[in-house]
């Protein structure tokens, strides 16, 4: 699911956990920028 707010970035739920990331289609890149326990502080600082 593409997350509100961010061109590229999307997130993922992989049970407990989210896992966010970016697609750089351009470079056939995909870069994780965090893993974390799903709650109120996961989407902070991104």
């Amino acid at each position: 699911m593409k997350l509100a707010g961010f061109a590229t970035v999307w997130r993922i739920r992989a049970g407990p956990f989210r896992v966010i990331y970016e697609i750089h289609a351009d470079e056939e890149r995909l870069m994780v920028l965090r893993i974390a326990r799903r709650d109120e502080r996961t989407y902070r600082n991104l």
